[in-house]
């Protein structure tokens, strides 16, 4: 037995679990945790209880003799294992950031968008504040369907904020919220990462954040034009990456590319983002994460997609692998372990 088909035997002896709550039990991409539970199906050791999926007699047995036992979480509660807790200023700001995302858009699949709650995004603020990344500095976001924009242009501490986003509906929306508070730190361009950053931001930033699309040359191009953006050594920058549509051997690609653009990873916190990817969407659109489960599904309703948050830092100036226009379609968004968006 493989360390995925172990991991979720592990998880389901201490209780029946859904499809979307087993996933985070395991730490492979998701061709490989379907593969898993075709197999454990197969041997007989899983089934289907109800909308559950719970080990069987002869799992049990097969766990007893291998010495698989339940599974028992060490993790803190109180901050979702994050490690993060807004208070003062940071919570309290929360009222009138809810406030002003009433009316975002809906996300859409034409580019690959998952939206982080409002209050995962205080943590990620918290955390980027915890390092010394926000006071005073100017931050580059590319790609802001989360809005993080304006939560952090609501703790007033930022000297710079520049969204560069795709799409319209998003940017027009960031733009309505920042003529409503008179904001003058705050810009947004419309852009097309398949593009070289514009002229005027190249070497102007002190930290990038983005959520890059999980392809190789995907996230090798965001990572890229990021680095265009920040102005030299010691400059800092978050991003996530799944393991649900990123195996570990695109993440040891990832680790080698940063490396080649001078930047280290400093911090890394598992599972840290969850992101909206809930209801009836996921199974009526056939995203084939449904199409190839060896279970019937019903539609998730909690936000099960998660990202690991990371940080890195510039050892010296940054050096971006793509520089020219690339001239990408949807493969841009497209490869094996593309299970959770659409063609």
């Amino acid at each position: 037995m493989d360390r995925t088909q172990a991991k979720l035997l592990r998880a389901l002896m201490k209780q029946p679990l859904s499809f979307w709550q087993l996933v985070g039990k395991q730490d492979d991409a998701i061709p490989g945790y379907i593969d898993a539970l075709k197999t454990l199906k197969i041997k007989g050791y899983i089934e289907a209880k109800g909308d559950l999926i719970a080990v069987t007699k002869d799992g049990k047995e097969y766990a007893r003799t291998n010495g698989i036992q339940k599974e028992e979480s060490m993790m803190c509660p109180t901050c979702s294992a994050t490690g993060v807790k807004p208070r003062g200023w940071l919570k309290d700001i929360m009222p009138e950031y809810e406030t002003l995302a009433k009316g975002r858009p809906e996300v859409t699949a034409e580019f690959d968008q998952g939206v982080v709650p409002l209050e995962k995004n205080l943590d990620r603020i918290g955390y980027i504040y915890e390092r010394g990344d926000l006071e005073n500095k100017s931050i580059f976001i590319l790609g802001d369907d989360d809005i993080l924009s304006v939560g952090l242009a609501l703790t007033g501490k930022c000297k710079r904020i520049t969204v560069v986003e795709i799409d319209k509906r998003v940017n027009k929306f960031i733009r309505k919220v920042i003529k409503e508070k008179g904001w003058t730190n705050v810009e947004v361009y419309d852009y097309d990462a398949r593009d070289p950053v514009p002229e005027e931001l190249r070497g102007k930033f002190d930290v990038f954040i983005t959520d890059p699309v999980e392809t190789v040359e995907g996230m090798k191009l965001f990572y890229s034009r990021c680095c265009e953006a920040l102005r030299g050594k010691s400059c800092s920058g978050y991003f996530g990456i799944s393991h649900f549509e990123s195996g570990l051997a695109k993440w040891m690609g990832v680790e080698k590319d940063l490396l080649r653009m001078n930047l280290v990873i400093t911090d890394i916190l598992r599972d840290f983002n969850n992101y909206l990817l809930t209801g009836e969407r996921i199974v009526e659109k056939g995203f084939r994460i449904v199409t190839e489960s060896p279970f019937a599904l019903k539609a998730p309703d909690f936000a099960w997609y998660h990202s690991t948050f990371f940080r890195v830092e510039a050892v010296k100036k940054p050096r971006p692998l793509i520089t020219e226009r690339v001239e990408w379609a949807r493969e841009l968004y497209f490869d094996e372990d593309t299970f959770v968006a659409l063609p």
